[in-house]
């Protein structure tokens, strides 16, 4: 298995999580889940000419949220590949098992232009401060409240809303 780089494809979920993985490592450690997410949305705009992540970032309080990421990083700590620390600011760390795990069996099933946009984001965001590479991404997170503003008159909207077509809409 190695990441091919055919344009817009759909990368797997283990796929997303060996970028995740690389991304820790060479991040060191990532300081609160919102820079985590935060530093996902970049790389997947980074990314998106060549590969589709699958990540859906909304807005959320103070930053953007993604349930495929908040899966994807419990998923490196349930197998013993990354680690948490804290209960208010989480610090994200690759244990050595995961570094092992990473360089002796998938470091080769990165295709170097994906390792050189993680490289470029981990080198330009792990320096500023998170509120400002928050407020970076907002743009790329989905507001669910201007969607709803913007198609509240569609009836196929409402009746996915609603779960049925009221005729007097």
């Amino acid at each position: 298995m190695s990441i091919n780089l055919i344009e817009n494809q759909t990368i797997s979920i283990d796929e997303r999580r060996i970028i995740l993985q690389y991304m820790l490592k060479k991040a060191g450690e990532i300081e609160h889940a919102r820079m985590l997410h935060a530093m996902l949305a970049i790389l997947q705009k980074n990314l998106e000419k060549k590969v589709d992540m699958g990540y859906e970032f909304r807005e959320y309080v103070e930053g953007c949220y993604s349930d495929q990421v908040f899966e994807d990083i419990n998923c490196l700590i349930n197998v013993g590949f990354a680690s948490v620390k804290g209960h208010f600011k989480h610090v994200y760390r690759l244990t050595d098992f995961g570094r092992m795990d990473f360089d002796w069996l998938k470091k080769d099933k990165l295709k170097q232009e994906i390792k050189e946009e993680v490289d470029k984001v981990v080198k330009e965001y792990t320096k500023k401060e998170l509120m400002d590479v928050v407020d970076e991404v907002r743009e790329l997170c989905i507001n669910y409240e201007d969607l709803f503003e913007k198609y509240k008159e569609d009836k196929d909207v409402q009746l996915i809303i609603n779960g049925t077509r009221k005729e007097n809409m």
